[in-house]
Order: structure tokens, then C-alpha cells, then sequence
């Protein structure tokens, strides 16, 4: 899975608690997850990326198809949880990176905000030891203080409105496109084109 891809898929999950939340836990020594674990998340990534495959603004209106994909990303979020417990989070190094990515798209997408939120100090941790990208911890962070009801940090985070795409609120939005260069994130007028291209719709983007 690209990277921008991850970017694009995560925007259009459900904003619809919980593994270990100890950072010094949370990714341990290499190989301390087995392979068939690694094999099972790539799986598990890979139905998640398959559930939101061709999304539009009109499915995201269809209760059944929400319903549907709830279901599977709560599924999903439960034996991400399961396997955090027992082998702590599995990242890149103890995982490798296409299971550590599964694994956060799977994070990303939960419908269970306390469990993202117990999670997000160990990722920041991963972030800042340059083990895990921080373009996805930018999201995380986003996705949680968007469910806290606050203005996000990274302006990762759109809803549909009447078919058009618009950005929750920002705080300082006059820095915003600087947090998200330290985020490896593309700045937010590019940001904002290419989910208009994968969308094939307008958007404001709340600027």
C-alpha cells in the first residue's frame, strides 16, 4: 500500500477501548511477533483497504454499506487489540513495515477512540525514534482531538457537506502548513487536490 494511498483511504473511514498503553511496551525486540501474526495483519490491512474501495460521497450516505463497514472495522479493531496485549504494538521492527501498516490503518479506521487514544504516546514514540512515519501519528492525533470534539492539529480530517468535501476546524491555521511539513505531510492545497481527484468531487477545505 503507497503511502498516499493510507493518506487518502483514511479520510473517508467512520468517526463513528483497549491495548496496552505502555510506550516502553509498545514495540518490542525484532522478531517478537511471529510470522503468522505478521501474515494475519496484512491480511486484516488489506480487507480494510478492500471495504473502502471506491468510495463516494453517496455510499458514505448508505446506511447499509456504513453498517457493514462498521462491522467489519470493529471486528477488525478486536484482534488488533488481542495481539497488542499479547506481543505489544506491532511496528516496523518487531513486525516489519507492511504488518506495522496494516496495522495502523486497522487503528486508524477502529470505531473504538479510547483504544486510538491509549495508543497515540507509544506512536509518537515510534515517530520520534524514526520508526514509524509521522504523517500517520499527524492523523491519529487529528482523528482523536476531532472525536474530543476539538480542532485538529494537522487538517487531515474532512467531512462530505451537501457532496462537498470541508475540513473540520484547524487550530492556527496560519501554521498549519508548517506542522504538517515536520509531519512529512504535503501541503494542505495539494493535500486537498488529490482528494478531490480520488474523490471526484469539490471541496472548500475549510480555508
Amino acid at each position: 500500500m503507497s503511502r498516499s494511498c493510507t493518506w487518502l483511504a483514511v479520510l473517508a473511514c467512520l468517526q463513528v477501548g483497549c491495548g496496552s498503553n505502555d510506550p516502553g511496551e509498545a514495540n518490542r525486540a525484532a522478531g517478537a511477533v511471529p510470522d503468522s501474526i505478521r501474515e494475519e495483519l496484512v491480511r486484516l490491512g488489506a480487507e480494510d483497504q478492500a471495504a473502502r474501495e471506491g468510495l463516494t460521497p453517496e455510499k458514505l450516505q448508505d446506511s447499509v454499506f456504513l453498517m457493514s463497514m462498521l462491522r467489519g472495522d470493529s471486528a477488525r479493531t478486536r484482534r488488533l487489540r488481542a495481539i497488542v496485549d499479547r506481543y505489544g504494538w506491532p511496528g516496523q521492527e518487531s513486525a516489519g513495515p507492511e504488518a506495522a501498516n496494516a496495522a495502523f490503518l486497522i487503528l486508524q479506521h477502529s470505531p473504538e477512540h479510547d483504544f486510538q487514544k491509549s495508543m497515540l504516546p507509544a506512536l509518537e514514540r515510534l515517530a520520534g525514534e524514526g520508526a514509524m512515519p509521522p504523517a500517520d501519528v499527524a492523523m491519529l492525533v487529528d482523528r482523536v482531538l476531532v472525536h474530543e470534539g476539538k480542532p485538529q492539529r494537522y487538517g487531515t480530517q474532512f467531512s462530505f457537506e451537501d457532496g462537498e468535501l470541508v475540513m473540520h476546524p484547524v487550530e492556527d491555521e496560519a501554521g498549519l502548513d508548517e506542522r504538517r511539513r515536520q509531519m512529512q505531510l504535503p501541503p494542505m492545497d495539494e493535500y486537498i487536490r488529490l482528494m478531490e481527484e480520488y474523490y471526484q468531487t469539490s471541496g472548500s477545505g475549510g480555508r
